[in-house]
């Protein structure tokens, strides 16, 4: 190790190189990446978000919880505007083929991860895969095809965080397929967490430039908080419970609350537990239903926030954290936890479905100017794609038809973002309760009878479960949200004009404030009106990536009809 050591005089002028770079605002691009995503996880979630804005509501305790996020936010960058679609599927292809998610192609064309195996990066896939075309490009194990080299994750929508005794994952490590059997009691963000770490080390060893997805399942129902997390997070409420005992609680419980009528589904035969002899379901019948759900989701997200921080740690012992962006996002807003000061929840078109917290985060920019910046300007998901392939490609933009930006080149000279960036989603036929932002009542059985029936009469005849075509557009400050009945019989839109001053005011909320769209009724301002025009141009001209769509604009059935155009930001709207 002796021999190893260099002279000083050669050590001494490399650090003074650095620190003139830093002082001189130069900030080094780094070369491998990591992108963690949270599902179902709110604006108001966040501790670095939350302390942006004054005010606060009481829906959740878990932006007390996130030490770790908070650090990545304060020492990187803040996105305010960073906008997803309402639910989890459709949002995990956006983010990773950096396109919109209604784009007739997408399931064709190589999405991020591939493209960055193609530039020479070890690729790795961990957590939860949903929807047919993000989980054929997750599953797929070919080597000349595949997204990712290694991979440890599940199919579907959500499951329990405990494992049991046999449970089964798929698994591999360079294409070799290692499925993974659990031997019972595991708690799968810790699993998830384990299995990226893992990767990063190996990649240090190898010393290839290496792309991680982190995509945990937390916060999303069912809310398994981890015993020791609740025992540490809220002193006195869980103590005297035995783990074995919660486990079979948690096994046994509903997924979005503590059912504690549900006895006979919680009977678990052959582990010789039962609700009658439970200390766990005992304590937490005496806690209630409102505690369980805020404790509960809190511990969720403090599991994962313990695991950001062993992910920091593992970059630092093995000696790459100089050289990693890490970006930080969700798939859609809560629907358990909190968006304040956002209006509606996950499955709306209101700002509380589909704007979310983002971040990014390097070493390089927390030693620059950039630390710490908020950046004010609309930057979608499918920003990601295009930045984490323009920075290895060494590219401002892309040649790849991506519908976002790379952000690098605005990031690493702490200059202001264009201003010109279009988010884009419809989500076909919906149920009337989900673009009404009213999903958590209509699943916790809460919804009174007087929003049901307000919401209904805002399409006439159409009730709260059948189906609506619905899509959100927005540009720079100017949003739009848009409901047809599916024959085109009865349409209508919501102009609004997003606030910019609302972090520096006592309610916020006010200003994020949102009304539902009412059939009949279109925009009637000037603005609202133009971008009206534009969004209906948008979906009725034809290009290559074909949005799918089934809007009725005039009246005219064109259900299956394929629409669309590649987005190009000097697009001018026609004129009537």
């Amino acid at each position: 190790m002796i021999q190893n050591i260099k002279p000083m005089h050669l050590i001494l002028p490399a650090i003074a190189l650095f620190n003139m770079a830093v002082h001189a605002g130069q900030v080094n691009a780094p070369k491998n990446f990591i992108v963690i995503l949270a599902d179902d996880f709110g604006y108001g979630d966040i501790g670095c978000y939350r302390e942006l804005f004054q005010g606060g509501d009481d829906r959740t305790l878990a932006h007390k919880f996130t030490p770790n996020f908070d650090k990545l936010g304060r020492d990187g960058v803040r996105f305010m505007q960073a906008y997803t679609t309402s639910w989890c599927a459709p949002a995990r292809q956006n983010l990773l083929s950096g396109r919109w998610c209604n784009r007739a192609d997408n399931v064709q064309r190589p999405w991020m991860g591939k493209q960055l195996r193609d530039l020479g990066y070890t690729t790795c896939f961990v957590g939860k895969s949903h929807g047919d075309n993000s989980s054929a490009k997750v599953l797929n194990p070919k080597p000349a095809t595949a997204e990712y080299n290694d991979g440890f994750f599940f199919v579907g929508g959500m499951r329990k965080f405990y494992l049991r005794r046999g449970e089964k994952f798929p698994r591999r490590i360079n294409f070799k397929s290692q499925p993974y059997v659990a031997k019972g009691g595991e708690y799968l963000t810790d699993v998830f967490t384990d299995f990226g770490t893992e990767f990063i080390k190996r990649s240090a060893q190898e010393k290839k430039p290496f792309f991680l997805y982190m995509a945990y399942n937390a916060p999303h129902s069912p809310l398994d908080g981890k015993l020791e997390d609740l025992q540490k997070m809220f002193p006195g409420e869980f103590d005297g419970i035995d783990e074995a005992d919660w486990r079979e609680l948690m096994n046994a419980s509903g997924a979005r609350n503590f059912t504690p009528k549900r006895k006979k589904r919680a009977k678990k035969k052959g582990t010789g537990w039962s609700p009658e002899t439970s200390v766990a379901y005992r304590r937490m019948k005496e806690l209630g239903n409102e505690k369980f759900i805020k404790y509960n989701f809190a511990a969720l997200v403090y599991r994962m926030d313990l695991g950001i921080k062993k992910i920091m740690q593992t970059l630092k012992e093995s000696g790459v954290e100089e050289d990693t962006m890490i970006i930080f996002t969700c798939d859609n807003g809560s629907i358990m936890g909190s968006n304040y000061p956002l209006t509606g929840c996950k499955s709306s078109h209101f700002e509380g479905g589909v704007r979310v917290p983002m971040i990014f985060w390097s070493k390089s920019l927390a030693d620059s100017k950039a630390k710490g910046r908020i950046v004010e300007e609309l930057c979608p998901t499918t920003d990601i794609a295009p930045t984490l392939v323009g920075m290895a490609t060494q590219k401002d933009q892309p040649a790849f038809p991506f519908d976002g930006i790379n952000l690098w080149p605005y990031l690493k000279s702490n200059t202001p973002i264009p201003d010109d960036q279009v988010f884009y989603y419809s989500s076909g036929s919906i149920p009337l309760y989900k673009a009404c932002g009213v999903y958590l009542e209509k699943m916790m059985g809460t919804l009174s009878k007087e929003v049901s029936k307000r919401a209904s009469e805002s399409f006439g005849s159409i009730g709260m479960s059948e189906g609506i075509f619905n899509a959100v557009y927005v540009k720079g400050k100017d949003k739009l949200v848009y409901w047809s009945t599916t024959d085109g019989s009865v349409q209508g839109a919501v102009h609004k004009e997003l606030p910019t001053n609302a972090r520096n005011t006592e309610s916020p909320e006010s200003f994020f404030k949102e009304e539902q769209v009412v059939g009949g009724k279109l925009p009637t301002s000037e603005a609202g009106q133009k971008l009206l025009q534009e969004f209906i141009d948008y979906t009725n001209v034809r290009g290559a990536g074909e949005l799918m769509h089934e809007p009725v604009f005039d009246g005219t059935d064109t259900t299956n009809e394929k629409r669309a155009r590649e987005y190009r930001p000097n697009y001018k709207t026609k004129t009537k």
